[in-house]
């Protein structure tokens, strides 16, 4: 059963006209796992895919933008749970913060069961899919993440800056899915990547591809794609696009 990468959205903080906030799904023959919820997820995942095969949810912070449309796809599975036969599943997330924690698991645990992520989880899903954690340098506690089978290796920064223990979580992975929240001329903001940085990061992890993600909505792509010129040739990038 090998791995099968597919996109839902592209944006960090705030939804765009054409994209909700960053997402993605990992399948194979056995169902899906959607990695974040944030605005906008819920419907382009109605768009692309059923709820029957959606076997788990992972979300890697405890940040609106990527968790809100839980709330809205409660109330399907809550409706639909009865008339389709739609199985309860879970939803893997940090503890904390402890009031947005609560908050989900007081209005949400009749529907989803909840299970807290750290650095020592090490899930299974999907039959043979495997992924790990490290702790990422972010405002609240968040988790890069390894998504793996016995064919390939995916890489997920999250949202993160550049540190030393991130390289060495990622290193040899095939595909690295980075964050690329800001260009150089913004303001320096140790809580997130620029492309250069995440395209760099890629590189010094021997990953063969990366694919960028979590753009500021109201920043041409073609910003972000000019800081990454100097990388031509030496490895491929790709946009969430």
């Amino acid at each position: 059963m090998v791995m099968r990468l597919e996109f839902l959205g592209k944006y960090g903080g705030v939804p765009g006209e054409d994209s909700g906030c960053s997402s993605f799904i990992v399948e194979n023959d056995n169902g899906y796992i959607l990695f974040e919820c944030g605005s906008g997820v819920h419907r382009k995942l109605l768009e692309c895919k059923g709820l029957s095969e959606l076997k788990a949810i992972i979300i890697s912070h405890l940040h609106f933008d990527h968790f809100n449309d839980l709330l809205t796809l409660y109330y399907q599975y809550k409706v639909e749970m009865p008339l389709k036969g739609l199985d309860r599943i879970t939803v893997y997330l940090p503890a904390t913060p402890e009031n947005i924690y609560d908050f989900l698991f007081a209005s949400l645990k009749d529907v989803f069961n909840f299970a807290i992520i750290d650095e020592t989880t090490e899930l299974t899903l999907l039959g043979n899919v495997k992924i790990t954690f490290c702790g990422t340098q972010h405002d609240i506690e968040t988790y890069a993440m390894r998504i793996e089978d016995e064919f390939e290796c995916y890489g997920y920064t999250a949202d993160t800056g550049y540190f030393a223990k991130l390289l060495k979580f990622l290193s040899g992975v095939d595909l690295l899915i980075a964050e690329s929240s800001l260009t150089s001329d913004l303001p320096k903001n140790t809580n997130h990547m620029t492309s250069y940085e995440a395209v760099e990061l890629a590189i010094r992890c021997k990953a063969q591809v990366v694919i960028l993600t979590h753009f500021w909505y109201e920043l041409p792509l073609r910003k972000y794609k000019a800081e990454v010129e100097v990388f031509e040739g030496l490895i491929t990038i790709k946009w969430n696009n």
